[in-house]
C-alpha cells in the first residue's frame, strides 16, 4: 500500500512540476525549484514503482538444458535456412525450377 501511495505522490508532483513549467514567466530557462521538483518526483515515483511490483519468481531450467553445451545453445530449428538468396547472388542456383518460379524470375528480372 505504501508503494502505491508513493507512486501516486510522485506522479502528482511530476504533473504539478509540468503545470508550473507551462505558466508564462519572464525567464529563458526553467527555475531551479521546478527542476528540483521534477527530480524529487522522479525519485519518489521510482521508489513507488519498485515497492509496488510483486516478488519475482525463479526461472528454473529444465533438465535437458543442463546437458547442452555452449555451442549448441543457440541452435534452433527456426534459424535453419536451406533455401535463400545466396544461390541467386553467387550463381549456384538450380536449373530445375518450376514454371511458376520461372515466371516470377522473368517478371522480377525486368523484361523490356
Amino acid at each position: 500500500m505504501a508503494g502505491r501511495m508513493l507512486l501516486f505522490v510522485g506522479v502528482f508532483l511530476l504533473l504539478h512540476a509540468a503545470f508550473s513549467a507551462t505558466q508564462p514567466r519572464p525567464f529563458t530557462s526553467l527555475p531551479l525549484d521546478i527542476v528540483l521538483q521534477c527530480l524529487v518526483a522522479l525519485a519518489v515515483s521510482c521508489v513507488g514503482v519498485v515497492r509496488t511490483t510483486v516478488k519475482l519468481r525463479e526461472i528454473k531450467a529444465t533438465s535437458e538444458s543442463f546437458a547442452r553445451t555452449f555451442d549448441t545453445v543457440g541452435n534452433c530449428n527456426s534459424f535453419y535456412a536451406f533455401r535463400h538468396r545466396g544461390r541467386v547472388l553467387f550463381g549456384t542456383e538450380r536449373k530445375d525450377r518450376s514454371s511458376l518460379s520461372k515466371r516470377t524470375l522473368s517478371v522480377t528480372d525486368g523484361d523490356e
